[in-house]
C-alpha cells in the first residue's frame, strides 16, 4: 500500500497549503515526546560516515540487541524498518497460506499478495469476545504450512494478547509459522510484560520490532527481526548486504545504549491518554473502544462519517486516521487518534466537540 497510511503530512500540506511543520498529526502512531536527548547532535557528529559503506550486517547493533534481550547476535537481523520483513517473509518462507486476523495493518495482506500467497482474513479483533477466542479461531483457519501475521498490540484496535498465552499457542502448533509484529509493544509495557523476546523463542516464530514508533524516528527506517538461531540462519541466506544506512545504524546503537526514554514515553502517554479520554467522554456520537496502546480507536455513532470528520479536521491543520481502508472497518465509522502533547490534544478535543 503505497498510499493510505497515516502520517502523510507532505501530501496533506500540498492539499491544504498548510506548511507541513504546522500540521498537528494525530494520524501517526509515533512517540509524542521530542527526540531522545543527544540524538541529533550524535547524528551530526557522524554525518561524514555516509562517505563510507555502512556496516554490512549491522553487527554492532545486533550485539546491543542481544545484550538487551539476553539472546545471541545470531538471533537478530536488522533492516530498514519492519516493512522489509512484511513484504519479504512471504517470498522467503513460501507458506501454503497467510492468515491475517482483522482489522489490522493492511501491509500484511499486501505483502502476502505480492508474494503470491493465498490470503485468508479472519474477523478477529472486533468480535465478542474477540481475542478471548484466541488461539483456536486462528488455528482453526490455518492448515499445515500456514503463516499467521499477528500485530501485538494490534493496530488500529489496540488489542493485546498476553505474550505468555501467545507463546503457549505458538509452541503447541509447530506445523504453523507465526510472525508477531511487536512494533507497539514498548508502549504497552516493559519487555517482561509486553514482549516474546524475553521468553525462549521456538523455531516456528519470528518477532518484528521497530525503532520508528517508540523513538519517533520513522524517517530513518530502522527495524529488526528476531527468532531462534536456526530460523534466523535460514532467513539470513536471503538477506542483501547493506540493508541499513549508516546514520540509521548509529542511531540504533545510540538509542539502545541509552536508558529511560521508553519508560518516559509510556508514562507520558498514559497520563495524556487519560486526560484526552476525560475531555472527550461527554461527546455524543464518539465511542472509545478500549485498547492497550497510546493510540485510540473511536467509533462514530449516528450519521457522522469518518471521511467527513477527517476532512473537516484537515482543513484546520489537524490529521486523524480515517480507518475506512482497514479491512473490517470499511463502513467508514471509525477514526484512530494517537496521543500528542497536552495543548495539541486539547485543541483536537475542542474541534471534535464542535464537529460532533
Amino acid at each position: 500500500m503505497l498510499k493510505g497510511h497515516g502520517g502523510d503530512i507532505y501530501a496533506v500540506s500540498k492539499r491544504t497549503g498548510i506548511p507541513a511543520e504546522e500540521l498537528l498529526d494525530f494520524s501517526s502512531n509515533i512517540s509524542p515526546l521530542p527526540l531522545p536527548a543527544g540524538l541529533e547532535a550524535m547524528l551530526c557528529r557522524h554525518i561524514t560516515e555516509i562517505r563510507n559503506l555502512p556496516e554490512v550486517d549491522s553487527m554492532a547493533l545486533r550485539q546491543l540487541l542481544a545484550s538487551r534481550f539476553d539472546l545471541s547476535p545470531g538471533q537478530f537481523l536488522v533492516s530498514g524498518g519492519t516493512t522489509h520483513w512484511i513484504y519479504s517473509l512471504p517470498l522467503i518462507l513460501e507458506p501454503s497460506s497467510v492468515i491475517i486476523p482483522c482489522p489490522t495493518y493492511a501491509d500484511y495482506e499486501d505483502g502476502a499478495r505480492c508474494g503470491k500467497r493465498e490470503v485468508k482474513c479472519i474477523n478477529f479483533w472486533m468480535e465478542e469476545p474477540g481475542p478471548g477466542q484466541f488461539p483456536q479461531k486462528l488455528i482453526s483457519a490455518s492448515r499445515p504450512g500456514s503463516m499467521i501475521f499477528l500485530c501485538n498490540p494490534n493496530n488500529p484496535t489496540g488489542g493485546f494478547i498476553n505474550p505468555s498465552d501467545l507463546l503457549e499457542a505458538i509452541s503447541a502448533t509447530p506445523e504453523l509459522f507465526w510472525v508477531v509484529d511487536e512494533s507497539y509493544a514498548p508502549f504497552a509495557g516493559p519487555d517482561c510484560e509486553s514482549s516474546l523476546l524475553v521468553r525462549k523463542l521456538p523455531g516456528n516464530c519470528l518477532v518484528l520490532r521497530s525503532f520508528s514508533k517508540i523513538f519517533g524516528i520513522p524517517g530513518l527506517r530502522l527495524g529488526y527481526a528476531a527468532g531462534a538461531e536456526e530460523t534466523m540462519r535460514g532467513i539470513a541466506s536471503h538477506m542483501r548486504p547493506w540493508q541499513v544506512n549508516r546514520l540509521a545504524q548509529k542511531a540504533g546503537e545510540f538509542l539502545l545504549s541509552g536508558t529511560g526514554y521508553e519508560k518516559e514515553v509510556r508514562q507520558y502517554c498514559g497520563t495524556e491518554k487519560g486526560h484526552f479520554l476525560q475531555m472527550t467522554s461527554g461527546i455524543q456520537g464518539l465511542e472509545y473502544l478500549p485498547g492497550k496502546t497510546h493510540f485510540m480507536l473511536f467509533r462514530l455513532c449516528g450519521s457522522s462519517h469518518a471521511s467527513d470528520i477527517a476532512a473537516s479536521l484537515e482543513q484546520s491543520g489537524i490529521l486523524v486516521r480515517d480507518c475506512s481502508n482497514f479491512r473490517g472497518l470499511e463502513e467508514g465509522k471509525f477514526i484512530r487518534i494517537s496521543i500528542r502533547e497536552r495543548n495539541a490534544n486539547i485543541r483536537l478535543a475542542r474541534q471534535l466537540q464542535k464537529l460532533l
